[in-house]
């Protein structure tokens, strides 16, 4: 192989010739020299492409031309697929802390945790002033009585009180059985009780009375009246109506009474007055008595 020669000066592009047909692709020859480089032809039409003749041994490397004007940029070749990730870098340096925002709206309020333990209990203040006494508060339950003391020394004597009113009795009684007329009035026990100023007196009666019947339907109206010196001081009715037999009913009406007496004699009767009968045969005053209790008599 001969030494490569010296490039020649491009010469001016010659107007495209029309394309001739490819011909048979020959032998490939020994590599002469390199000639000067020739105006280039016009681009033929491509032939078939030839059987691979076999590769010639390669030439020596001839020195590098000139660097041609860039050629226009080809498309852009599909992405291929992403590379695996890089190893991360080491953390870069901490910038300067940047100003302080604005205070941002308070959140809600959160739950409230459980309560801690209590702390130790802190030394005693100072005792305030007594607050104003709070209203009586309803009576307790009243306790039990306790035990009875020692009986204490016997007091003196105290004074004699005022002499108590005095009473005296006067009675007058009698069990004799005495008729009673089946009408009018009848006079049955007679007191006389002398005082020597006017006072009170209390009046007790009885008389036992027997009513004989008939057959048939017995009824009597009786008045048991008392007075003092005639005058009538009170009257108190007995009556009766039944069905009898021939026989004898008795009966023991009373009458209480209290009134003034007048200074000196004072005379009280009790009487029975017969007002009607039916069927009633007899009637006897049997056992009975007045008495008069007289308060304060000297």
């Amino acid at each position: 192989m001969g030494e490569t020669g010296a490039i020649g000066a491009t010469g001016a592009t010659g107007e495209t010739g029309a394309t001739g047909p490819t011909g048979a692709t020959g032998a490939t020859g020994a590599t002469g020299p390199t000639g000067a480089t020739g105006p280039t032809g016009a681009t033929g039409e491509t032939g078939a492409t030839g059987a691979t003749g076999p590769t010639g041994a390669t030439g020596a490397t001839g020195e590098t031309g000139a660097t041609g004007p860039t050629g226009a940029t080809g498309e852009t070749g599909a992405t291929g697929a992403t590379g695996a990730t890089g190893a991360t870098g080491a953390t870069g340096a901490t910038g300067e802390t940047g100003a302080t925002g604005p205070t941002g709206a308070t959140g809600p309020t959160g739950a409230t945790g459980p309560t801690g333990a209590t702390g130790p209990t802190g030394a005693t203040g100072a005792t305030g002033a007594t607050g104003a006494t709070g209203p009586t508060g309803a009576t307790g339950a009243t306790g039990a009585t306790g035990a009875t003391g020692p009986t204490g020394a016997t007091g003196s004597t105290g004074a004699t009180g005022p002499t108590g009113p005095t009473a005296n009795i006067f009675n007058t009684q009698t069990n004799t059985a005495t008729p009673v007329p089946l009408t009018g009035e009848t006079t049955l026990l007679t007191l006389p009780v002398t005082t020597t100023a006017p006072t009170t007196v209390k009046l007790d009666s009885m008389i036992q009375t027997a009513v004989t019947t008939t057959p048939g339907i017995m009824t009597f109206d009786l008045r048991i009246r008392l007075r003092r010196d005639g005058v009538l001081l009170n009257e108190y009715t007995l009556t009766r109506a039944a069905q009898v037999g021939t026989g004898t009913q008795r009966y023991l009406p009373s009458i209480s009474y209290v009134t003034q007496t007048v200074a000196g004699q004072n005379t009280f009767t009790v009487s029975i007055f017969v007002a009607a009968t039916t069927s009633v045969t007899a009637i006897n005053a049997e056992n009975r008595i007045l008495t008069a209790m007289v308060v304060n008599q000297t």
